[in-house]
């Protein structure tokens, strides 16, 4: 039941920044330079026409500039609102939950301490193996195995209880969704959703020159194999990208402090190399998630495919339907 819910609340959200959307794309169907020319035709002054082409130009070009910022902030909102109503009940509801996310909270900020300190260990240990000082490097040596032994178990905890959260979440998540997919039979539904677009997909390819998979692409495929794969790949990604956004950030403050102690112009080069990829993953990013979809939709498809042939293997044998 609360699903629905969920989905009026982002249908509201995405309605209420449509008004915006046509209202700044409105003038771009309704104004071109042709129509201000005919509108200045009794003004003798050619440059002065001219320069109402170029004035209601300029004017559409921010229009449409607004257009499009409107709806990435629209789609941008959309999407937080969608990620926060599908990650915040697991943390909301389930106490075990809030104790695990803290403890691995915890863990996090003193695995980014231990390699802090590795790291000085480490810029110890070559200076002294540069500059050939034997006893400092074998005292550094002891200090070294001693921080492996006391600070080693930090590392393998805080990935003990990186899993140890990530299967809980999916557990306590495919619970959830299991119990709304047999609710109100939400499973024949969607069968019968899936039956009725495959049809009209088909008319509609006939008719317009379209395509079925057009159509069939808005509709749920694969409700169960979603089940058990989004469901796994939506608490992994999301822990995932919730810890490493962390710990950079927490490297980035400690160790631009150490590289910038040691040198500056080291410190600027390699920051500048950072945001370069930055930027560059970012725009490949964009095609990869679209590549990723259809790679996810047409592998569930293929294992559909077979279990339907394992389940009918003696249909297909009998008339040689292979």
């Amino acid at each position: 039941a609360s699903l629905p819910k969920n989905t009026m609340n982002m249908d509201e959200d995405f309605v209420q920044m449509a008004p915006l959307g046509g209202l700044s794309h409105r003038p771009l169907t309704t104004s071109s330079p042709g129509s201000q020319v005919r509108r200045t035709g009794s003004i003798s002054s050619p440059d002065y026409a001219s320069e109402n082409v170029a004035i209601d130009g300029s004017n559409t070009t921010k229009q449409d500039n607004t257009f499009v910022a409107t709806k990435k902030q629209s789609r941008l909102r959309e999407q937080l609102h969608s990620f926060r109503v599908m990650s915040s009940p697991y943390f909301r509801e389930n106490r075990q939950g809030r104790c695990l996310f803290f403890f691995m909270v915890l863990l996090t900020l003193a695995n980014s301490a231990v390699r802090v300190v590795f790291s000085y260990l480490a810029r110890d240990f070559w200076s002294a193996l540069s500059d050939k000082k034997v006893e400092e490097f074998y005292g550094i040596m002891w200090r070294f195995v001693g921080a492996l032994v006391v600070l080693a178990p930090i590392n393998v905890a805080y990935r003990f209880q990186r899993q140890k959260l990530a299967i809980a979440w999916r557990q306590w998540m495919t619970g959830r969704v299991l119990r709304l997919y047999f609710s109100n039979r939400v499973y024949y539904a969607l069968e019968r959703q899936a039956g009725s677009a495959a049809a009209s997909g088909e008319n509609f390819a006939g008719y317009a020159g379209g395509s079925a998979d057009d159509e069939q692409a808005k509709e749920v495929d694969n409700p169960d194999q979603r089940i058990a794969e989004d469901i796994r790949s939506f608490t992994e990604f999301s822990l995932s990208f919730f810890l490493t956004l962390v710990t950079s950030i927490i490297d980035l403050v400690s160790f631009s402090f150490i590289l910038f102690s040691i040198m500056p112009q080291l410190f600027i080069a390699i920051f500048l190399f950072a945001s370069s990829g930055t930027v560059l993953t970012v725009c490949i990013g964009k095609v990869l998630i679209r590549l990723n979809y259809e790679s996810l939709q047409k592998e569930a498809d293929f294992r559909f495919s077979l279990v339907r042939i394992r389940e009918n293997a003696e249909s297909i044998a009998f008339y040689a339907g292979e």
